[in-house]
């Protein structure tokens, strides 16, 4: 699914983002914000079939960066493949 490779690829640039030494202290930030469980992050975990509180995890792990608790999805759950 096409929506699913580019929600992953969205993941991986902003963990490469979050990186100490990458890009500008605001684009490390905003990447980190995204990373620490934000709506957004819940939202492209959503289409790529990935767990958004793991994924924080593993950022705060990387980056050294604290954890917020994931939020819920603003709205319904996507159908999954074959559903």
């Amino acid at each position: 699914m096409p929506c699913r490779h580019l929600a992953a690829r969205v993941i991986e640039q902003a963990l490469k983002d979050a990186l100490p030494g990458s890009q500008t202290p605001t684009d490390r930030q905003t990447a980190r914000r995204f990373l620490a469980g934000s709506a957004m992050l819940n939202f492209w975990c959503e289409i790529a079939g990935l767990d958004a509180g793991e994924v924080a995890r593993v950022a705060a792990g990387l980056t050294g960066v604290g954890v917020q608790r994931a939020r819920p999805p603003l709205k319904a759950p996507l159908p999954r493949e074959g559903a």
